[in-house]
């Protein structure tokens, strides 16, 4: 599997992934693979600065991304 398709996977997971923590109404308008895209690329100060897409590459990196997007359901993200 290429880094593009692991990287496109990985992506629809986190969609998933949003879809779930947001109630079953989940409000008109909202889009979460728009949301999920805009967030990737979007410095995050528990990274260092970095966005959460420079660190998909290696399966370290996604295990981050997934885990600070998991702390951020759980409402522990500062």
């Amino acid at each position: 599997m290429s880094k593009q398709v692991s990287r496109a996977k990985f992506a629809a997971d986190l969609t998933k992934m949003v879809e779930g923590m947001i109630p079953s109404g989940r409000g008109p308008g909202f889009d979460a693979s728009r949301w999920v895209t805009q967030w990737l690329a979007t410095p995050q100060c528990p990274l260092g600065g970095r966005t959460p897409k420079e660190l998909m590459a290696s399966v370290e990196g996604r295990a981050i991304v997934r885990r600070l997007l998991e702390t951020m359901e759980s409402g522990a993200y500062v």
